[in-house]
């Protein structure tokens, strides 16, 4: 679960806690717990980005 390579996230001081969130988020949605799934995007965009799903896995995009 990586946001596409113009992302920049994995360079963000919370690149770390961004990753383990993408995981997480990826279990919630495999066992359609989409409640825990919005409470992760919630905490991702606190962080300061978006995710987005795509048919090739979540991307992440920096919010201005």
């Amino acid at each position: 679960a990586k946001g596409g390579p113009a992302s920049g996230w994995e360079s963000s001081p919370h690149a770390k806690e961004i990753a383990k969130l993408l995981e997480e988020r990826g279990l919630a949605r495999k066992n359609k717990d989409f409640k825990k799934s919005d409470e992760i995007r919630g905490e991702i965009n606190s962080l300061g980005y978006e995710v987005k799903d795509t048919p090739q896995g979540p991307r992440l995009h920096q919010l201005s």
